[in-house]
C-alpha cells in the first residue's frame, strides 16, 4: 500500500501531526476503567522521529535518512458546537512552525473526535480526499485521528477510543465505502498491555493496534501502527509504512517510494487533576 509523503527543497520535510497524552508516575498494573484526560490546561510535549530507507528507484545523493522534530499539544478551551455539545479544543504546534486544532469529547462508551484539521469544507471528490500528497501527509498522524478523512461538523463523530479498555476489544473508527480509495476502513483493537519507558517517565499502557482495510475488508499489510495509551494519555505511537510514495514539492506524480518509520514519544507532561 502506498502512502503519500511530502518533500520540501533538498531536505525531507514530511508534515505530520501527532497524538496527545501522557503520564509522569511509574505505573501500576493497567486498569481499563479510565478515560482520556480531557481538561483545560493539560499539556504534552513529544518528539517525532522519522526514518526513510529502501528508496526505489535509488536516488542519486539520497541515502537512508532520519529527521527529528518536536510538537507540543495543549488542551486550550472548551467549545460549544451545534448549540449544546461541549467539546475540548486541542492545539498542536510543531518546531517546524506549523499548528492545527481538533475537537474531542468523552462519552460513556468512548472518546470521540468531532472535528480535525482541514475542516472548513468537505473534499470535492475522492481524489481530493485521498490522493493529495500534502493533505494525506498532514492527516496521517494528527492527534489520535484516522488517516483519510477531512472532518466536518455535519459528519458523524469518530470513535477514537472505546471505553472501558479491554483486551481483544475491537471497534470501527471510520469507513468511507468508496472502492477507489486505498484505505476504505479503519478499526482499532486492544491487543495487550505493556510497561513503556519514555523520557517523561514509566507508564503501564494498553497497546492499541490500528487495522487498515481495503474496500473488500482485507487487512492492508503495508502499513502498521500501534498506540500506547494509559490514564495520562498517549505515551507512544509507532508507525511503519512500506513503499510510501515520495512527492517533490506540489507535483502531481510521485517520483519513487521508500519505507517510512515514524516514532512519536512523550518527553514532558503537565496535567491538571493528574490521574492516580
Amino acid at each position: 500500500m502506498k502512502q503519500a509523503l511530502f518533500f520540501s527543497s533538498l531536505l525531507l520535510s514530511v508534515v505530520f501531526i501527532l497524538g496527545c497524552s501522557g503520564g509522569d508516575n511509574p505505573a501500576a498494573p493497567v486498569n481499563g476503567d479510565f478515560v482520556y484526560p480531557l481538561h483545560v490546561g493539560n499539556r504534552w510535549q513529544y518528539t517525532i522521529t522519522e526514518t526513510l530507507s529502501n528508496f526505489n528507484p535509488p536516488i542519486p545523493g539520497m541515502t537512508d535518512s532520519t529527521s527529528t522534530f518536536n510538537s507540543t499539544v495543549e488542551t486550550v478551551a472548551i467549545d460549544t458546537i451545534e448549540g449544546s455539545i461541549e467539546v475540548y479544543r486541542f492545539l498542536e504546534q510543531t518546531s517546524r512552525g506549523l499548528k492545527w486544532t481538533a475537537l474531542y469529547k468523552n462519552q460513556v462508551d468512548g472518546m470521540y473526535l468531532y472535528e480535525g484539521p482541514f475542516t472548513n469544507s468537505l473534499p470535492k471528490n475522492s481524489k481530493d480526499a485521498n490522493s493529495s500528497p500534502r493533505e494525506r501527509s498532514l492527516s496521517s498522524d494528527f492527534i489520535l485521528q484516522s488517516t483519510f478523512p477531512v472532518l466536518s461538523r455535519k459528519l458523524t463523530p469518530l470513535k477514537i477510543l472505546h471505553y472501558p479498555f479491554e483486551i481483544d476489544q475491537q471497534w470501527l473508527v471510520q469507513q468511507v465505502n468508496n472502492p477507489t480509495t486505498i484505505i476504505n476502513r479503519i478499526d482499532k483493537k486492544v491487543v495487550g498491555t505493556e510497561l513503556v519507558q519514555t523520557p517523561a517517565g514509566k507508564f503501564g499502557c494498553f497497546k492499541i493496534q490500528w487495522l487498515f482495510m481495503d474496500a473488500k475488508g482485507r487487512l492492508l499489510q503495508d502499513i502498521e501502527r500501534m498506540d500506547y495509551i494509559c490514564p495520562q494519555g498517549l505515551v507512544k505511537r509507532s508507525t511503519f509504512t512500506r513503499n510510501a510514495l515520495l512527492w517533490a514539492g506540489a507535483g502531481n506524480e510521485p517520483f519513487g517510494t521508500a519505507d517510512r518509520k515514524v516514532e512519536i514519544e512523550l518527553m514532558q507532561i503537565q496535567l491538571e487533576n493528574l490521574p492516580k
